[in-house]
């Protein structure tokens, strides 16, 4: 099942998902594939950032997302 929606409709309230981005030559940094990063719209800098704070802007033009997937349960131990 494909989830990927438009990046336009990404949730803008803080929340975390998963962004898809396609690279950006800078001159500084080149990446060679896609990829795939856990995200979220900061609005103080108006940009999707990655999990702990590095800045998407420059470096990769997302392009779509979808929500996290749920997280493993631990089983109680006997």
């Amino acid at each position: 099942m494909n989830n990927w929606q438009p990046i336009e409709t990404a949730p803008k309230d803080g929340s975390s998902f998963l962004v898809y981005g396609q690279p950006q030559d800078t001159g500084l940094v080149r990446f060679r594939n896609d990829s795939v990063y856990s995200a979220y719209w900061n609005r103080l800098d108006e940009a999707f950032c990655l999990e702990g704070g590095s800045w998407l802007g420059p470096f990769i033009v997302p392009t779509h997302w979808m929500p996290l997937p749920v997280q493993p349960t631990q089983e109680p131990k006997p």
